[in-house]
């Protein structure tokens, strides 16, 4: 028996393809076998995610299958290290009030 997809399923697993979601992940929400949905991503010309550890890079949206319009673009992103720098100044930890005595310690 051959997979094929109706046309909102194959619109669906490549708009979910081209966010970056794994295989495993578009198997799981959308219920369409990774074989198949391996077969119409690399048809399409969308790098297929091997499996493993995700990278630092690879960014998971919240957001589920079924809200994902079948004519969805993913929009193009910075990467996180390209972000602007965070504009307040990081505060010095305060000093304990048990400080005095480690440096001094009083004599019994």
């Amino acid at each position: 028996m051959s997979n094929v997809l109706s046309e909102e399923h194959k619109q669906q697993v490549l708009a979910l393809g081209r966010m970056g979601w794994s295989l495993r992940r578009i198997e799981r929400d959308t219920r369409i076998n990774r074989d198949t949905a391996t077969r119409y991503l690399r048809e399409a010309g969308i790098a297929v995610k091997q499996p493993g550890r995700p990278s630092k890079q690879t960014a998971k949206p919240a957001i589920s299958a079924a809200e994902v319009p079948p004519d969805f673009t993913a929009p193009d992103s910075k990467p996180a290290n390209m972000a602007p720098p965070d504009p307040s100044p990081a505060k010095p930890p305060s000093l304990s009030t048990c400080e005095p005595e480690r440096r001094h310690p009083q004599k019994r």
